[in-house]
């Protein structure tokens, strides 16, 4: 009797085992984002961004926000029950921005983004450092310094002629090494305002013109300056 009560206990757990195997990650919407809940390096809860929704696949330009709720935005896709789950598909998506914050990424989240110009902040042990993420994409803009360090540990990557220097920097004040956000304008306002960067223990409190933070960025009236071009037509 009690062999059979074991034997029928271990085949019910077999059985859940495997539908869990089966069942598809819970997904939640936010504005234009599929996302899903998981833990980062730290073992603390945060979100993981899964795909667009309905909303965020009629979209042109999406940017990824630093918070859902009061969770950290931390990663694209996500590994489970043995499976990767996650990816970025579109036919009118033309412009993704994409923050430093994230520490987690399935390999394949961006396969599907060949029209797609990424706009990209890193920090130098930021997952999105590596570019075969990015390898079909149309255009990736980086700071030049973090393409100078891209170039540094990585000299095989064939993705460089897609690679355009952002004019527009923002950087953490603490860390002027980490690109938190990047942008590309040329005489105009910025075209999207950052979402807002996170560091425990601290409150933001805006976008400065420089480290000091004396003189706030307006994001309504102030230009960035237009483009200037060597004789040979290179950006400077």
């Amino acid at each position: 009797m009690k062999i059979r009560n074991i034997l029928f206990i271990l085949t019910l757990f077999f059985i859940i085992f495997l539908c869990g195997c089966n069942d598809p990650l819970k997904r939640y919407e936010y504005d234009d984002l599929s996302y899903s809940y998981t833990y980062d390096s730290m073992g603390e809860q945060c979100v993981t961004i899964m795909e667009l929704s309905e909303q965020g696949k009629q979209q042109e330009r999406v940017v990824i926000p630093t918070h859902i709720g009061k969770l950290l935005v931390k990663g694209f896709g996500k590994e489970f029950a043995y499976r990767i789950e996650g990816v970025i598909e579109s036919d009118n998506l033309k412009q993704i921005y994409i923050h430093n914050q994230i520490e987690m990424i399935n390999n394949n989240f961006f396969a599907e983004i060949e029209d797609v110009t990424v706009f990209c902040g890193f920090d130098g042990e930021n997952p999105l450092s590596i570019s075969y993420y990015f390898i079909r994409c149309k255009e990736i803009y980086i700071s030049k310094s973090d393409h100078e360090w891209l170039k540094s540990i990585d000299q095989t990557i064939d993705f460089y002629d897609k690679i355009r220097f952002a004019n527009v920097i923002y950087y953490y004040n603490f860390d002027k090494d980490k690109t938190f956000f990047v942008d590309d304008c040329d005489g105009t306002t910025v075209n999207v305002i950052p979402p807002t960067p996170y560091r425990k223990g601290y409150e933001f409190a805006g976008w400065y013109k420089e480290p000091e933070c004396i003189n706030e960025w307006n994001f309504e009236n102030d230009i960035v300056p237009a483009k200037e071009y060597d004789e040979n037509g290179e950006y400077i």
